[in-house]
């Protein structure tokens, strides 16, 4: 959220907290995260918090291969960046 912040990009309120503690209590599950995803479809997505342990589970990968691109960030290799493929 601090990204969209300094970007002056919105973020969706639910995921405004995006804490260990949250996924960790499964008040962020990968199902409520595809969900989001479709109901705002996002122009871009960043994972920088926790990527792996979101990008990686198969309900959103699955989605995001579907109807996005990862765009490599070779400055930050840990980080998430995907970019709607019906954008240029």
């Amino acid at each position: 959220p601090l990204y969209g912040f300094y970007a002056d990009v919105l973020v969706p309120p639910e995921v405004v907290v995006f804490s260990k503690k949250r996924l960790l209590t499964g008040q962020l599950t990968p199902e409520v995260i595809l969900e989001l995803l479709k109901v705002y479809s996002p122009g871009q997505v960043l994972f920088a918090r926790f990527p792996r342990e979101v990008a990686n589970q198969p309900p959103i990968a699955h989605y995001l291969q579907q109807k996005y691109r990862q765009v490599s960030l070779p400055a930050h290799p840990d980080v998430k960046y995907f970019v709607k493929s019906s954008i240029e």
